[in-house]
């Protein structure tokens, strides 16, 4: 899951549905809700057909805005591991 985040590099909406091609990292997300199984098929053909949009890839630029997101997601980790516990 981390790959994925790192990847996307920012927050989905629960029960989303992502089509990731590790090879290229790109991922394709639906335009839509997939509500009923025929949306789920409709979306596939399109991943299939060429015809849904992928997103980030493997790019100087997208390379670049994923190293900034990992710098910056190390060091909010960092930030939250030197938090007190929460006490109960």
């Amino acid at each position: 899951m981390s790959y994925l985040w790192g990847c996307e590099m920012h927050e989905l909406t629960i029960r989303t549905t992502v089509v990731l091609n590790a090879s290229n990292h790109q991922y394709l997300l639906p335009d839509r809700r997939l509500e009923k199984t025929e949306d789920m098929v409709k979306f596939m053909n399109d991943i299939l057909d060429g015809a849904a949009e992928a997103q980030a890839g493997d790019g100087l630029l997208q390379r670049s805005k994923r190293v900034i997101y990992e710098a910056k997601a190390a060091v909010m980790k960092a930030e939250v591991s030197h938090l007190p516990p929460i006490p109960s």
